[in-house]
C-alpha cells in the first residue's frame, strides 16, 4: 500500500481513514485520526496521537513508520481509502508496521483501549 493510495481489502476488515469517519459492521475496529475508540470485539481501536493498550489479538501501529505485513494484515496509509473485509489490518498515518501475526502494533501517539 502506498501513501495517498486506495486500499480495498476483501475480507472482514474495516474502512480506515485519517480524519475520517469509520463505520465498522464486523469484528473489526473503528479507527479515527485524533479520536477515541472503545473496542468491544476482537479488534483494535487505533488513534492518531494516542496511546495504545492492546489486551487481545490487537496490534500496535506507529505514526511515521514502515509497514511490513506478513500475515492476514494490511498496511494502510493516511490519505487513502480502505475497504477492509478481513480480520486484521495494520493502519498507519505515515507509519511503519511490522505485522507478523494476526495482530499489529498500532500507535500514532494514540490511546487505544481494546476490550474483548
Amino acid at each position: 500500500m502506498a501513501y495517498q493510495s486506495n486500499v480495498y481489502n476483501s475480507t472482514k476488515e474495516q474502512a480506515i481513514m485519517d480524519h475520517s469517519n469509520v463505520n465498522n459492521s464486523t469484528k473489526e475496529q473503528a479507527i479515527m485520526d485524533h479520536s477515541n475508540v472503545n473496542n468491544s470485539t476482537k479488534e483494535q481501536a487505533i488513534m492518531d496521537q494516542s496511546n495504545v493498550y492492546n489486551s487481545t489479538k490487537k496490534q500496535a501501529i506507529m505514526d511515521h513508520s514502515n509497514v511490513n505485513n506478513s500475515t492476514k494484515e494490511q498496511a494502510i496509509m493516511d490519505h487513502s481509502n480502505v475497504n477492509n473485509s478481513t480480520k486484521e489490518q495494520a493502519i498507519m498515518d505515515h507509519s511503519n508496521v511490522n505485522n507478523s501475526t494476526k495482530e499489529q502494533a498500532i500507535m500514532d501517539h494514540s490511546n487505544v483501549n481494546n476490550s474483548t
